[in-house]
């Protein structure tokens, strides 16, 4: 975090975060692995001890929740525990660490959104890669539409009323497409979603984003690349992890409550769709183009 998200980020140190970020997502992936070993419990072992653990609950680990804030998970998607705010169920003191730790520090997301923003191969003086990019997925969706009506065959033996509900199916179609990447063109439509909370990525870094993954061969861009689909590996490896602690817990307790008076595995199954950090990288293949 420290190293991207300093002012200027040498390629060398540019190596060091996708290292870092390498051995995260192999610690992630020897977690998950572990529930491996959990899954021989049979559901009556788990019931011979788990009257002594109430009631504690994993939600209480503040551990857990300072590396959800640290890689940028936000107050606003986290699932109310008990129809209370997270902090609240924690000690005191576990309480104060996690305010400390959100007063005016940034997180993995934050870091990698300015570092974005500050990628310098948008523009150049005779090449803007925006423009560029409107104009392949103008061209995109024209051929998208032409290779439809070319396969629907509407010039063969057809009659003329299922040659109009194929040619107001294809003309759905590509209204649906238009509108799709309309909403990334208007950066005024982008932004009241951004402010909606429907996404998270600034408008500058989207195109910094959509330009690294389109571009990705690119020696240049290759290194940055891999920090975006690291980043999404460990969303990944979270989200592996969650599932399979939700899959332990409906095997070992079926519907029961949880040991801290949650609702058990619904809410566990929940919390693994909602407490993502990288889902605006996820859906960048929304807008790839070949």
């Amino acid at each position: 975090i420290t190293s991207i998200g300093s002012d200027v980020l040498d390629d060398r140190e540019l190596l060091d975060v996708v290292s870092r970020l390498q051995r995260v997502n192999l610690i992630l992936k020897l977690l998950v692995e572990q529930f491996s070993i959990l899954d021989t419990m049979t559901p009556m072992n788990f019931l011979d001890f788990r009257k002594f653990l109430k009631p504690a609950s994993g939600f209480q680990s503040v551990q857990f929740r300072l590396l959800e804030n640290k890689l940028g998970l936000q107050s606003t998607q986290r699932m109310r525990y008990n129809q209370q705010d997270y902090t609240n169920v924690l000690h005191e003191e576990h309480g104060a660490r996690i305010k400390q730790q959100q007063h005016g520090r940034d997180s993995l997301f934050d870091v990698i959104q300015k570092w974005l923003e500050r990628f310098p191969y948008l523009l150049s003086h005779d090449w803007q890669f925006w423009t560029q990019y409107k104009a392949a997925v103008n061209e995109y969706i024209l051929e998208e539409k032409e290779l439809y009506m070319n396969h629907a065959d509407l010039d063969g033996d057809m009659d003329e009323e299922r040659r109009a509900a194929i040619q107001q199916e294809c003309d759905a179609t590509y209204a649906a497409q238009v509108q799709t990447f309309a909403v990334i063109f208007d950066e005024q439509k982008y932004e009241q979603l951004r402010r909606n909370g429907k996404v998270r990525l600034s408008y500058t870094a989207l195109q910094s984003a959509l330009m690294i993954n389109l571009y990705r061969e690119e020696p240049m861009l290759q290194m940055p690349f891999r920090v975006l689909e690291l980043s999404m590996g460990v969303d990944n490896m979270l989200t592996q992890w969650r599932n399979a602690h939700a899959l332990m817990v409906h095997r070992m307790l079926g519907s029961k409550m949880g040991t801290g008076g949650s609702s058990g595995f619904h809410y566990l199954r929940t919390a693994a769709t909602h407490h993502k950090v990288f889902t605006d990288f996820f859906n960048l293949s929304t807008y790839m183009i070949p």
